[in-house]
């Protein structure tokens, strides 16, 4: 997705949740935990889903440290989770760490 309709695309959930938001009062939100929330997409939806009603809670946990991720969702008991934590840079030369960020951390994720 280029760097525009990423854009257009976050305007258009915006609009969505500007709309949903004063059409509907949130009276219990529901909790959604996010990976990845301080990068570039976590942040907008953040900014999106809060304004919408949800109680967004940032993940803090590394996805590879499988008894902290446990704890974390035992403690904030989410009722969705959104995982958007990766490494974004396509060309990065550490493979390795790419498929821990990537396929085992999402593994974990599922798993936790």
């Amino acid at each position: 997705m280029t760097d525009e309709s990423t854009y257009t695309h976050l305007l258009s959930l915006n609009y969505k949740a500007n709309r949903i938001n004063k059409t509907h009062q949130v009276k219990n939100s529901l909790k959604i935990l996010v990976t990845g929330a301080n990068g570039f997409t976590g942040q907008h939806f953040s900014k999106l889903a809060t304004a919408a009603g949800y109680d967004v809670v940032p993940m803090k946990s590394n996805l590879n440290d499988m008894v902290a991720l446990d704890a974390e969702i035992l403690a904030t008991s989410p009722d969705h989770v959104i995982h958007f934590a990766g490494i974004s840079f396509v060309a990065s030369k550490d493979d390795e760490a790419f498929y821990r960020v990537h396929a085992l951390g999402t593994s974990n994720l599922l798993n936790a």
